[in-house]
């Protein structure tokens, strides 16, 4: 995983986009820590909502230019992963693994489920790379409400389980706003345990919940008059 370092001088705006893209896993990188010039910046106090290490370092403390670089340098090297490579080993390994697994799976039991499962697993929860990731659709197709014509069953995601369930839902609201645009409200159906989800542009989805230990799954499936059973 790429770590990055984000340098700042005041509010923290650009900060807090680059972290909201990598939080929500459109943005594959991990940000080491901030760096700032001004000692009273208001990104601080974003880097400490995000939980990343922040440092101020004052220009006016060194005599020049590269004496406040070399300062500057000696924080990433810090900071710099120390067994890349056998991280990078590890994380090969694991995913030689997970395939091997998968490939017998679909051998013994012709379903690729575990396919899927498996790589968003190693992503959100072994290696932590992401709150959220997309879980490929067409293996999940076979269980879906689905309009024949139009293919319409696109949206299952593995997210992380959060501090409390809201979070969760704020993550999944901008996986669907990545898939689809604009959502203009999430509400909970009475009859069952189900979500209706409402796009700006008018298009109603339903939103299905399967909770686990360490995860959550979100399946979003486009509503329709007329639907149709796949098996």
């Amino acid at each position: 995983m790429t770590k990055i370092a984000i340098f700042a001088s005041g509010s923290g705006t650009n900060f807090e986009v680059i972290m909201e893209h990598i939080e929500d896993g459109s943005l594959l990188c991990e940000c080491a820590c901030l760096i700032v010039d001004k000692q009273d910046a208001f990104a601080l106090k974003r880097a400490e909502n995000h939980h990343v290490s922040a440092y101020f370092v004052n220009p006016k403390k060194y005599a020049n230019k590269a004496e406040y670089e070399t300062a500057i340098l000696g924080i990433l090297k810090e900071k710099s992963p120390k067994i890349d490579y056998y991280y990078k080993l590890i994380q090969s390994l694991i995913f030689i693994i997970m395939l091997v697994l998968s490939l017998t799976s679909y051998y013994f039991f012709e379903e690729l489920e575990f396919i899927s499962l498996g790589r968003s697993y190693l992503q959100c929860i072994v290696l932590k790379t992401r709150q959220a990731t997309c879980v490929v659709p067409e293996i999940y197709f076979k269980h879906w409400l689905v309009d024949p014509h139009t293919k319409r069953y696109e949206g299952v995601y593995m997210v992380k389980k959060q501090n409390s369930f809201k979070e969760e839902m704020k993550i999944m609201k901008k996986c669907i706003e990545k898939d689809k645009g604009t959502v203009e409200s999430i509400n909970k159906k009475k009859d069952d345990d189900s979500y209706n989800v409402l796009l700006k542009q008018g298009e109603h989805y339903t939103l299905r919940i399967r909770k686990y230990k360490s995860f959550d799954i979100f399946e979003y499936q486009f509503q329709r008059e007329q639907t149709t059973v796949l098996t």
